[in-house]
């Protein structure tokens, strides 16, 4: 193999944007992990915040409402952050 196709980290080969080659399985692996641990955050919520604040006595509806809140915040800055990401350009 020439210096170019190893150029990744302990011999594997770099994954090279904007080529007709597939993304690996590994660096797909790595891109995916830290969703699990939002989900673990997900899941303490649902089970314990909420059946804490229930247990308050604030109704199932209200937690609703603020948890449905706070996630449509998300339908702005989701796409916002992503296009300001994208538009920026760094030496990496």
């Amino acid at each position: 193999s020439t210096p170019s196709d190893v150029d990744g980290c302990f011999g594997i080969p770099a994954y090279r944007a904007g080529t007709a080659a597939p993304v690996p399985l590994w660096l797909r692996w790595i891109f995916a992990l830290p969703r699990y641990t939002i989900r673990s955050a997900y899941t303490f919520h649902a089970v314990y915040i909420i059946t804490y604040y229930n247990g308050l006595g604030a109704g199932l509806g209200f937690i609703s409402f603020f948890v449905a809140a706070g996630r449509s915040v998300d339908v702005i800055t989701d796409p916002a952050m992503g296009w300001i990401t994208d538009a920026t350009r760094t030496a990496l």
